[in-house]
């Protein structure tokens, strides 16, 4: 299960810019009996979070009716990592789990659940086609600082076309 509430704030500054901030708290729950414990006393709820987060954005709209839209994120929390049991996360890990799915052929994965604070850089340029159609391009780059020490970075490039009816 997913519960999220989020409260906002938004203020149009001119018919062209327009300007917002959300703060959301969220909670994810899982069968914790479905996780295989790593080891018997171990706590197995890998996949209960609580998670916290601000996003802020600012939207522009251009002279041809595109929009561009800069996002910041910044979410504290907890995050699930995969790996090795030999991992720096195991003196950090709150819960760990085995995890068959990621690895079969590896057979001794893990799935641990850190604290960790992520930050993201969002662009996106959305553009009309009609009154109903749309194109939009993407870029994010996230990252997250898990307790340990560990860093996780990542680029997500997005191209979308969207038809609403």
């Amino acid at each position: 299960m997913l519960y999220r509430a989020s409260v906002g704030l938004e203020k149009r500054f001119t018919p062209e810019l327009i300007a917002g901030a959300t703060l959301t708290r969220e909670r994810r729950t899982a069968d914790a009996d479905k996780t295989v414990p790593y080891f018997a006393l171990a706590p197995s709820d890998v996949f209960n979070q609580n998670n916290s987060e601000l996003e802020a954005y600012i939207s522009y709209t251009l002279i041809n009716n595109s929009v561009f839209t800069a996002r910041y994120l910044l979410r504290h929390g907890e995050l699930n990592a995969s790996t090795n049991p030999a991992s720096a996360f195991f003196n950090y890990a709150k819960a760990i789990g085995q995890d068959y799915e990621i690895c079969k052929a590896c057979g001794k994965y893990v799935v641990y659940k850190v604290g960790a604070n992520v930050q993201a850089l969002q662009l996106d340029w959305n553009w009309a086609l009609g009154r109903d159609t749309s194109v939009s391009a993407n870029y994010e780059r996230r990252i997250a600082d898990a307790n340990g020490g560990v860093t996780y970075t990542g680029n997500i490039y997005k191209i979308q076309l969207s038809r609403r009816f």
